[in-house]
């Protein structure tokens, strides 16, 4: 749980031992700007956080991007098909992968 946020991957290297995270203070600024700059009507965000396991277990979370959705009632899609500059703009860093999503 990151703030309020939850994890909804586990990645296999999760499974192996309890890891040990460091968010970097950016990631945290991201994530509540999305939240307040949220569109009206929505009731909740969903984000990417990107970064890396380092070789002594620490599971760096070094950026969160916003992932457009659409609410129905219950249901939340994301919406498929964005452009490319888009997906470069999200694209993980070198060294970095996709650890997980977050929702609020």
């Amino acid at each position: 749980m990151l703030g309020g946020c939850t994890a909804t991957a586990t990645p296999s290297f999760f499974l192996s031992s309890t890891p040990t995270y460091r968010v970097h203070p950016l990631v945290v600024f991201s994530v509540l700007d999305h939240y307040q700059r949220r569109n009206d009507g929505q009731t909740r965000v969903v984000g990417t956080l990107l970064g890396q396991q380092m070789e002594n277990g620490v599971v760096e979370i070094k950026q969160a991007f916003p992932v457009p959705h659409q609410e129905e009632e219950e249901s939340v899609s994301t919406q498929a098909g964005r452009g490319a500059g888009w997906r470069r703009m999200t694209q993980p860093g070198a060294g970095q992968s996709v650890l997980s999503a977050y929702t609020f």
